[in-house]
This record gives C-alpha cells, sequence and structure tokens, in this order.
C-alpha cells in the first residue's frame, strides 16, 4: 500500500516527466522493428518474371500472392511473377536478417514506363524499353540526379543503359584530342613538323633562329602540359656573324652548340614524361615505342615493363632523343646505346694507267 501510494504521489507531482519517459522508452523498443520495415522497390510487369538477388536466403514470404508471386530458386535468386496490377510486399529472410521489398506490379510497359519517369521526377527524361534494357535520356543538373535516377532505374529493369547527361558535373569533360596538323598551322613557323605521343607534342625539324625554336614550344605548351622540343636551329655563316656583331659593336663570343643546348631540352623532356602509364602488354609497349622512335638503328626490347634500348647511333643527340621518346611509354628505361661517329668519307682517287711512251722516229 505504501509503495502504491508513493507511485501515485509521483505521478500527481510529475506528470509531464512520467508521459515523456514512458514515449522515450516506447521509441527506443520500436525503433529497431521502424528500420527494419524500410524497404526497397522492386518493379515488375504482370504475365512476365524477375529475378531478386539475394546473399544466403533462408525463406521468402510475399503478403499477397493474387498480385505477386515469388519462387526461390537457389539461395541467391528469387524469381518474382507479376500476376496482377498493384503493390505488395516481400520479405526476405537471410543470415543477417529480413530484408524487406516493395514489390510493384504494372498492367503494360507503357504503364511501367510512366511509373518509372514520374518515380525519378526529371521533366526531359525519355524511357524506352530495346528489348529487355532499359534505355534512359534527357538532361540532369548534378552528378546526385544521375545516380539516383540510374538507381530507380536498376530497381525496374536487370539491364539499364543511362544516356542521360550531366549539365553541372563535379569532375571536368576528358581533354579533347589534340590535332597535330591543326597546332602547326596555327603555330605557322616554317620547318616545324608536329606529332602527338600519348598526349606530348613533339616538335621535330629546323628553324632559323632560337626563338623560332622558344616561340614554337610555347606555342605547344597551350595544347599540351609535355612538350618535347627536337627542333634543330640552323647555324648562320660565320661572316654574317661576324658582321651582325661588328654592326651591334660587341666582340664575338663563343656561343653553346646546339648538342648541348638539345641535351638540356631532352633530358628534363625525358623526366618530366616519366609519370606517364604504361601499357599492359609488352609486346604493345614495345611496338609503341619503335613506332614512336621511327629510327631504324635502335632495337627495342621490353622486359616486365622495363625498356631496353640497344644499338649504335651518330650522335648524342640521337641517344638523348630515344631515351626521351622511349619514357613517354615506359617509367624505367635502361640505354645501352652506343655513340659511333661515322668515319670521314675518303676522297676517291682514280689511278690512271700510264700511257706507254709515243714512239720515237728513227733518224735519218
Amino acid at each position: 500500500m505504501i509503495e502504491n501510494g508513493r507511485w501515485s504521489s509521483y505521478i500527481r507531482l510529475y506528470p509531464k516527466a512520467i508521459i515523456t519517459l514512458i514515449f522515450v522508452l516506447i521509441f527506443i523498443l520500436c525503433a529497431p522493428s521502424i528500420q527494419a520495415e524500410e524497404k526497397a522497390t522492386f518493379g515488375v510487369v504482370v504475365g512476365c518474371s524477375r529475378i531478386l538477388r539475394a546473399e544466403d536466403v533462408v525463406r521468402a514470404a510475399v503478403a499477397n500472392p493474387n498480385i505477386a508471386d515469388i519462387v526461390v530458386v537457389s539461395k541467391t535468386e528469387v524469381i518474382v511473377n507479376g500476376k496482377a496490377e498493384g503493390r505488395t510486399t516481400l520479405y526476405i529472410w537471410d543470415s543477417s536478417g529480413r530484408v524487406g521489398y516493395d514489390i510493384r506490379v504494372c498492367d503494360d510497359n507503357h504503364e511501367f514506363l510512366s511509373e518509372i519517369h514520374d518515380t525519378i521526377g526529371l521533366d526531359d527524361l525519355k524511357v524506352r524499353f530495346a528489348k529487355s534494357t532499359l534505355l534512359m535520356e534527357g538532361t540532369c543538373e548534378t552528378d546526385a540526379e544521375y545516380e539516383r535516377a540510374d538507381k530507380i532505374a536498376k530497381a525496374y529493369a536487370e539491364k539499364v543503359l543511362n544516356l542521360i547527361t550531366v549539365l553541372h558535373p563535379k569532375s571536368p569533360p576528358p581533354p579533347e584530342t589534340i590535332d597535330a596538323s591543326q597546332v602547326a598551322a596555327d603555330m605557322g613557323i616554317e620547318g616545324v613538323h608536329v606529332r602527338v605521343v600519348k598526349g606530348a607534342i613533339i616538335l621535330e625539324g629546323s628553324v632559323k633562329n632560337p626563338d623560332d625554336s622558344k616561340r614554337a614550344e610555347e606555342f605547344a605548351k597551350l595544347f599540351a602540359p609535355q612538350v618535347l622540343n627536337f627542333l634543330d636551329v640552323e647555324t648562320p655563316p660565320e661572316e654574317e656573324v661576324k658582321e651582325a656583331a661588328s654592326e651591334a659593336g660587341v666582340a664575338t663570343a663563343v656561343a653553346p652548340s646546339e648538342e648541348a643546348v638539345e641535351e638540356v631540352d631532352v633530358e628534363n623532356a625525358g623526366d618530366e614524361a616519366e609519370d606517364v602509364p604504361l601499357v599492359d602488354s609488352d609486346a604493345e609497349l614495345r611496338d609503341r615505342i619503335i613506332a614512336a622512335l621511327q629510327d631504324p638503328d635502335i632495337e627495342v626490347m621490353v622486359v616486365d615493363g622495363t625498356a631496353l634500348l640497344e644499338g649504335e647511333v651518330p650522335d648524342d643527340y640521337r641517344k638523348l632523343r630515344a631515351e626521351a621518346v622511349a619514357k613517354l611509354y615506359a617509367q624505367k628505361v635502361v640505354s645501352v646505346l652506343q655513340v659511333v661517329e661515322a668515319e670521314p668519307e675518303l676522297p676517291v682517287v682514280s689511278v690512271l694507267p700510264e700511257e706507254p711512251p709515243a714512239p720515237v722516229a728513227p733518224e735519218i
């Protein structure tokens, strides 16, 4: 009696607190069951069947078998047969618990597509079936809308081809293909030949002065971050150099050789190209390097992604050029190229046979 009287006094003194506590206890006890009632959508057409894939299926049950019938064919597949238009609930028990599905059965494909369209909710969305594949076309604003549409479509069809265009994607669009002939035409420098190899621009040929070489390289960098400058600078005659120096009133100085200038450019270009990804096959990698080198004197061998260059070249420039081009394809390049200077050609001296002495007339 005392205990009952004490509880009665508590209820009279703190009615709101007691009621709040009761609601909190009810919410805590019912929260797991409420969360378990969240169901994924699964659509099917009347008279058609779809396979619902799960994991470790123990048993399955459908609320209204007159709308959809089910057949458990294995531990990973449940066949859902559409029988009549309407909605029902399917429960599948597996090793992790119970999973619920909202089964939607449509009368025909037209109604089926209309429901997909309304559920996704994009204004210019077009949905249609091409045999067993659901095609979606149209536009959306963000990547999230694209992913949501794709997820909803896959709840209604096994195969989905999502052709929706995202107007404002997070990631930038892929880089455009570089047209070598267009770059050379826009550059407008005589004697410059442009090649594009794996997104890198290679400049070859000869120009009249170092300024043209530098201008060509700077222009090429507008189209690609990696530019290999293999341009030769024509050496002016010594008389023109002296005349220009005398007119300027300065003494002539020895300029660095073209080989030294090109050596720095080639080495730097090779280092920049080391981050280019490799191709999968050693044979394919070898063929690509050979096609890019265009040098029959150099033999290429590729083992586990490492390129080995062998052969004889006439100068250091061709050796460094070959190594730089190979680094566009392989992260590791081993070069055993030998520089063999060509022997100077000796003048051809023709030896004429000695003419026999003219006969001497006898004295009379």
